[in-house]
């Protein structure tokens, strides 16, 4: 499997775009590009993390033509919400301990 990490600093009121614009690009990645699915925290500074999963880095590179015209529009509203977005960490995975229950 890969993931990849990234962080988002939101923007003061604007919590609730970030999480709908987030799982709409969530939903609309696994059902077009392959995603394995995401999961989004908030850290103790008050900041978003997210990590993707996918199959492979090529899967990931290579979602983007997938994606349907609408996945702009969703991309546009998690940016405006953030004061920055950024890919934190590309990681292939070694060995995976955490229940899947």
């Amino acid at each position: 499997m890969f993931y990849v990490i990234y962080t988002f600093e939101v923007k003061p009121n604007m919590e609730e775009e970030l999480i709908q614009s987030w799982v709409a690009m969530t939903q609309m990645i696994k059902h077009n590009a392959n995603g394995k699915g995401s999961r989004l925290h908030k850290d103790q500074n008050g900041n978003y993390v997210a990590y993707a999963n996918w199959s492979s880095s090529a899967d990931w590179k290579r979602a983007k033509p997938f994606l349907p015209q609408d996945s702009e529009t969703l991309s546009q509203q998690m940016r405006d919400s953030c004061n920055s977005i950024q890919t934190f960490f590309q990681l292939n995975e070694i060995a995976d301990l955490i229940d899947s229950d």
